[in-house]
């Protein structure tokens, strides 16, 4: 997967490269809008980190720049290391 598509989706679906084919760029505003959706729905589109301080226990939540989604484990990932360690203890 090219690791910026939804800019280029957004790009294309808003310059003249639909060539004023309003069904396409509003194909591509809805495919970029799909896949976003996707990556919040994997859970890939933010990780959490403890604060920045020693006395800040707290977990803050820190958005994954697209480029960097494809790395962190998404949410189905995590739900079967879950079981797998579940199982084990």
């Amino acid at each position: 997967m090219t690791k910026d598509l939804l800019t280029k989706l957004r790009r294309h679906a808003s310059s003249a490269d639909t060539n004023g084919n309003a069904n396409l760029a509003r194909m591509l505003e809805e495919a970029a809008e799909e896949i976003e959706r996707c990556h919040v729905r994997l859970e890939i589109d933010h990780v959490y980190r403890l604060g920045g301080s020693d006395e800040d226990d707290d977990y803050i939540r820190v958005n994954v720049p697209y480029e960097e989604r494809m790395v962190v484990p998404d949410a189905v990932d995590a739900r079967d290391m879950t079981i797998s360690c579940m199982k084990k203890g």
